[in-house]
Protein backbone atom coordinates (compact mmCIF):
# COMPACT_ATOMS: atom_id res chain seq x y z
CA UNK A 1 0.00 0.00 0.00
CA UNK A 2 3.03 2.45 0.77
CA UNK A 3 4.43 1.98 -2.67
CA UNK A 4 1.37 2.44 -4.74
CA UNK A 5 0.72 5.87 -2.39
CA UNK A 6 4.76 6.31 -3.17
CA UNK A 7 3.97 5.86 -6.65
CA UNK A 8 1.00 8.10 -6.90
CA UNK A 9 2.75 11.01 -5.09
CA UNK A 10 6.14 10.57 -7.32
CA UNK A 11 3.52 10.78 -10.50
CA UNK A 12 2.04 13.96 -9.20
CA UNK A 13 5.26 15.78 -8.82
CA UNK A 14 6.46 14.87 -11.92
CA UNK A 15 4.17 16.87 -13.89
CA UNK A 16 5.86 19.59 -11.75
CA UNK A 17 9.44 19.32 -12.44
CA UNK A 18 9.66 21.40 -15.80
CA UNK A 19 7.99 24.55 -13.43
CA UNK A 20 10.69 24.06 -11.05
CA UNK A 21 13.77 23.61 -13.59
CA UNK A 22 12.21 26.92 -14.97
CA UNK A 23 12.25 28.64 -11.18
CA UNK A 24 15.92 28.36 -10.73
CA UNK A 25 16.30 30.61 -13.59
CA UNK A 26 14.69 33.36 -11.33
CA UNK A 27 17.94 33.13 -9.38
CA UNK A 28 20.19 34.46 -12.31
CA UNK A 29 20.88 38.08 -12.48
CA UNK A 30 18.09 39.48 -14.62
CA UNK A 31 20.36 41.34 -17.37
CA UNK A 32 22.39 37.90 -17.69
CA UNK A 33 19.24 35.59 -17.33
CA UNK A 34 17.74 37.95 -20.28
CA UNK A 35 20.79 37.69 -22.03
CA UNK A 36 21.34 33.94 -22.69
CA UNK A 37 17.39 33.29 -23.52
CA UNK A 38 17.93 36.33 -26.42
CA UNK A 39 21.16 34.25 -27.44
CA UNK A 40 19.13 31.15 -27.72
CA UNK A 41 15.86 32.37 -29.15
CA UNK A 42 17.93 34.22 -32.31
CA UNK A 43 19.99 30.89 -32.66
CA UNK A 44 16.79 28.88 -32.35
CA UNK A 45 14.46 31.09 -34.59
CA UNK A 46 17.66 32.39 -36.87
CA UNK A 47 16.52 31.11 -39.77
CA UNK A 48 12.67 32.37 -39.69
CA UNK A 49 13.25 35.79 -38.24
CA UNK A 50 16.06 36.42 -41.22
CA UNK A 51 12.56 35.45 -43.05
CA UNK A 52 10.75 37.92 -41.52
CA UNK A 53 8.45 35.93 -40.02
CA UNK A 54 8.47 37.73 -36.89
CA UNK A 55 8.68 41.29 -38.27
CA UNK A 56 4.90 41.96 -37.30
CA UNK A 57 6.53 42.04 -33.68
CA UNK A 58 8.16 45.04 -34.32
CA UNK A 59 6.66 48.03 -32.08
CA UNK A 60 4.81 45.52 -30.04
CA UNK A 61 5.70 43.51 -26.92
CA UNK A 62 4.28 40.11 -25.92
CA UNK A 63 4.55 38.81 -22.58
CA UNK A 64 5.37 34.54 -22.21
CA UNK A 65 4.63 33.56 -18.86
CA UNK A 66 4.87 30.07 -17.29
CA UNK A 67 1.91 29.75 -15.48
CA UNK A 68 2.89 26.85 -13.31
CA UNK A 69 6.27 28.61 -12.40
CA UNK A 70 5.55 32.02 -12.17
CA UNK A 71 8.50 32.96 -14.79
CA UNK A 72 7.68 34.91 -17.97
CA UNK A 73 9.54 37.18 -20.45
CA UNK A 74 8.59 40.10 -22.39
CA UNK A 75 9.53 39.70 -26.49
CA UNK A 76 9.39 41.96 -28.67
CA UNK A 77 11.36 42.24 -32.49
CA UNK A 78 14.09 44.83 -33.37
CA UNK A 79 15.92 44.57 -36.48
CA UNK A 80 14.78 40.85 -37.31
CA UNK A 81 15.80 40.14 -33.86
CA UNK A 82 14.02 39.07 -31.03
CA UNK A 83 14.74 41.40 -28.13
CA UNK A 84 13.77 40.79 -24.30
CA UNK A 85 12.52 43.77 -22.86
CA UNK A 86 12.98 44.45 -18.71
CA UNK A 87 9.71 46.06 -17.71
CA UNK A 88 6.26 44.93 -18.04
CA UNK A 89 3.77 46.77 -20.33
CA UNK A 90 2.97 43.97 -22.89
CA UNK A 91 0.36 44.04 -25.33
CA UNK A 92 -0.50 40.46 -25.04
CA UNK A 93 0.33 37.37 -22.57
CA UNK A 94 0.49 34.30 -23.85
CA UNK A 95 0.08 31.53 -20.91
CA UNK A 96 0.38 27.94 -20.28
CA UNK A 97 2.07 25.41 -17.96
CA UNK A 98 6.16 24.80 -18.65
CA UNK A 99 5.31 20.74 -19.81
CA UNK A 100 2.57 22.21 -22.23
CA UNK A 101 4.64 24.91 -23.38
CA UNK A 102 7.94 22.55 -23.74
CA UNK A 103 5.60 20.34 -26.24
CA UNK A 104 4.23 22.99 -27.86
CA UNK A 105 7.67 24.42 -28.75
CA UNK A 106 8.72 20.87 -29.60
CA UNK A 107 5.75 20.62 -31.94
CA UNK A 108 4.35 17.20 -30.07
CA UNK A 109 1.11 19.11 -29.69
CA UNK A 110 -0.48 22.08 -31.10
CA UNK A 111 -1.69 25.25 -29.95
CA UNK A 112 -5.27 24.90 -30.69
CA UNK A 113 -5.62 21.56 -28.41
CA UNK A 114 -4.10 23.24 -26.05
CA UNK A 115 -6.48 26.77 -26.23
CA UNK A 116 -9.41 24.76 -25.99
CA UNK A 117 -8.57 22.49 -23.29
CA UNK A 118 -7.87 26.33 -21.23
CA UNK A 119 -4.51 25.16 -20.64
CA UNK A 120 -3.35 28.05 -23.08
CA UNK A 121 -4.51 31.42 -22.32
CA UNK A 122 -4.21 34.42 -24.21
CA UNK A 123 -4.98 37.93 -22.93
CA UNK A 124 -4.77 41.69 -23.97
CA UNK A 125 -4.41 41.78 -28.06
CA UNK A 126 -5.51 38.93 -28.80
CA UNK A 127 -5.01 39.06 -32.57
CA UNK A 128 -1.56 39.51 -31.83
CA UNK A 129 -1.25 36.46 -29.50
CA UNK A 130 -3.01 34.65 -32.51
CA UNK A 131 -0.41 35.69 -35.06
CA UNK A 132 2.38 34.67 -32.88
CA UNK A 133 0.49 31.10 -32.14
CA UNK A 134 0.10 30.79 -35.93
CA UNK A 135 3.61 31.86 -36.92
CA UNK A 136 5.29 29.28 -34.16
CA UNK A 137 3.13 26.57 -35.74
CA UNK A 138 4.40 27.25 -39.49
CA UNK A 139 8.24 26.55 -38.33
CA UNK A 140 9.11 23.26 -39.62
CA UNK A 141 11.10 22.17 -36.67
CA UNK A 142 13.31 20.02 -39.13
CA UNK A 143 14.52 23.51 -39.92
CA UNK A 144 15.81 24.36 -36.08
CA UNK A 145 19.50 23.65 -35.56
CA UNK A 146 20.34 20.29 -34.72
CA UNK A 147 21.43 21.08 -30.95
CA UNK A 148 18.07 23.05 -30.45
CA UNK A 149 15.62 19.96 -32.09
CA UNK A 150 17.06 17.01 -30.12
CA UNK A 151 17.28 19.17 -26.85
CA UNK A 152 13.57 19.90 -26.93
CA UNK A 153 12.87 16.37 -27.97
CA UNK A 154 14.98 15.19 -24.54
CA UNK A 155 13.28 17.71 -22.15
CA UNK A 156 10.42 16.33 -23.46
CA UNK A 157 11.34 12.57 -22.71
CA UNK A 158 12.62 13.66 -19.69
CA UNK A 159 9.79 15.53 -18.44
CA UNK A 160 7.23 13.08 -19.47
CA UNK A 161 8.87 10.00 -17.81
Amino acid sequence: MRLRTLLKRLDAEKSKLPARVLRCGNYAPRPIRNGLVEKFLNYSLGKPLAAGSFDFLCGHAVSVVVSDADVGILLTCHQRRLCVLPSHGADTQIAAPALDLLRLVAGQIDADSLFFKQQLTIRGNVALGLEVKNTLDGIDRETLPGPVRHGLAACVRVFLR
